[in-house]
């Protein structure tokens, strides 16, 4: 079930890379055939620079686990270059069995933080580069090969999957007419391009990588049915709204992805009086080991230039094992 929810992540985030169009362009969409509006809704040239990014899964499986929701939401804004890393301000909030834990990230380009249980956090300089000068590396490297973010350079084809598109008449998403478009979908076809696009956007979905051939036959397979409401701008033809409903065998799995305020300019600004990393690492460890009685809070005192680097190498190494991020604290 992981891997599925990954698959579907990635999906939804593929999405998020190309409401532009790069087949033909807006113009209104009134004599426009459902093909045709999948075409410049998911062309491969985007030009969504800002907006407010709302993104929730809600999962509800027996056997795995208790029902629970995520939501991403947040404003953004790209930068002139497009390989600088963006302004944005994410929260997470995460809901299951009534309860809700929620952690923000917030970028103004050239400093980083994080939030959590209303506390922000500064992210210390040399770690939030390295993670600009990941990001500017990746974006650069995609300008060389003509490509820009979007489903096409991910090796996701859209039109590959959605089956039967159908025009279901028009409404209102977040103060904008569009176009609502209703289709099936292909999932073994889906998941494939979703195995192709892993293998492209790094270690950051390593476990996504790892879906062989046998993985998707097998998540296919579980999957009962599955349809997909597209929200296109009736103007523009640009994407405001994504919605995925997946039945499953043993339950029901639904991601929603919004665009609202698209290419409005967004106001996304440091945090005032924010702490040092070491409060945040301090109270993410004394929550992993609460009631054990040997827990033992990192340093307060500022790092000096040999310990951060040998931080930053820490979390490098621990990538996505949350304990060994915890761990690399004592160079703090």
């Amino acid at each position: 079930m992981p891997s599925l929810l990954i698959a579907l992540l990635l999906a939804a985030f593929a999405a998020a890379g190309c409401g532009g169009g790069g087949n033909g362009g807006g113009g209104d969409a009134a004599g426009a055939s459902p093909t045709e509006l999948l075409n410049t809704t998911f062309g491969g040239d985007t030009s969504i620079r800002s907006g407010r990014l709302t993104l929730a899964l809600d999962a509800d499986v027996q056997g795995v686990a208790k029902p629970v929701t995520f939501k991403l939401s947040g404003p953004f804004e790209t930068s002139e270059s497009k390989t600088e890393l963006p302004k944005f301000s994410f929260e997470l909030a995460v809901t299951s069995g009534g309860a809700t834990q929620r952690i923000g990230a917030t970028s103004t380009g050239d400093k980083g933080f994080l939030s959590y249980k209303g506390v922000d956090y500064a992210v210390p300089d040399d770690l939030f580069k390295q993670f600009a000068d990941g990001y500017r590396q990746s974006a650069q490297q995609g300008a060389k090969q003509g490509s820009a973010p979007s489903l096409t350079s991910l090796g996701i084809d859209p039109l590959k999957w959605l089956t039967d598109p159908r025009r279901a008449g028009e409404t209102d998403v977040g103060g904008v007419r569009t176009v609502h478009l209703t289709a099936g979908i292909d999932v073994p076809k889906l998941l494939g391009d979703v195995r192709t696009a892993a293998g492209k956007v790094g270690s950051a979905s390593s476990q996504a990588q790892q879906l062989s051939q046998a993985d998707v036959q097998q998540l296919a397979k579980s999957v009962k049915s599955a349809k997909v409401d597209i929200y296109t701008g009736a103007d523009d033809r640009k994407l405001r709204k994504f919605v995925l409903d997946l039945q499953l065998a043993t339950g029901h799995v639904a991601l929603t992805l919004q665009f609202d305020e698209l290419n409005q300019p967004q106001d996304v600004t440091a945090p005032a009086d924010a702490k040092s990393i070491t409060g945040l690492l301090s109270a993410l460890g004394a929550g992993a080991t609460s009631g054990s009685g040997s827990a033992t809070p990192p340093s307060t005192t500022a790092p000096s230039g040999s310990s951060n680097q040998r931080y930053l190498d820490c979390v490098q190494a621990a990538g996505n094992d949350i304990a060994q991020v915890q761990a690399c604290a004592k160079y703090l």
